[in-house]
């Protein structure tokens, strides 16, 4: 199964920018070929959106769920207990699915913590990833086990519209961020 992990468009206080609703464009091209089994969402506006345009090119329903709705770590890094349980939850649906692609629109730190799972580090490691918007990061996984593919692809975004464009980042690669 491939789980596509696509993160929201740029928002400014829970809005979609300009540039948000360029890069959902631009999603939608580069998916429009793509078929998914299945589209999950987070039932933030933010994710919703991006889903709903996603869903029309794919002509079908998202399925909304809290559970993919955005986690703040404590301070120290860590993620609450029923964040974990929610999340994992989520986790163990999509591994018993009998389907074969999966669109999961949602927030950048679920995307960290699928990603630490694949993984097997801790969340805190994962924190210093750069999920950047309208970004994909892609898992594989048979049975129980799994492994990660990209971590926050975006090259099918211009460049005026990246995040790391407009804030001057350097992306380094998953395995680099998370052994530091």
């Amino acid at each position: 199964m491939f789980i596509y992990l696509i993160r929201h468009p740029e928002v400014i206080n829970n809005q979609i920018t300009r540039d948000g609703y360029l890069q959902i464009k631009s999603l939608l091209q580069k998916y429009e070929l793509t078929k998914f089994d299945k589209i999950f969402s987070s039932t933030l506006e933010r994710a919703k959106i991006a889903a709903i345009a996603l869903s029309l090119n794919q002509k079908q329903i998202p399925i909304y769920t809290d559970a993919l709705c955005e986690i703040k770590p404590t301070i120290t890094g860590n993620l609450r207990r029923k964040d974990t349980i929610r999340l994992k939850k989520v986790r163990e649906q999509f591994s018993k699915s009998s389907v074969k692609k999966i669109a999961v629109v949602c927030h950048g730190n679920v995307i960290r913590w699928f990603i630490s799972q694949e993984l097997g580090t801790p969340f805190k490691k994962s924190l210093k990833l750069d999920i950047y918007p309208c970004s994909t990061s892609l898992l594989v996984r048979t049975k129980n086990k799994g492994k990660v593919l990209f971590v926050n692809s975006y090259q099918y975004l211009p460049k005026s519209i990246r995040s790391d464009y407009y804030y001057g980042r350097r992306t380094l690669s998953a395995k680099s961020k998370i052994s530091r």
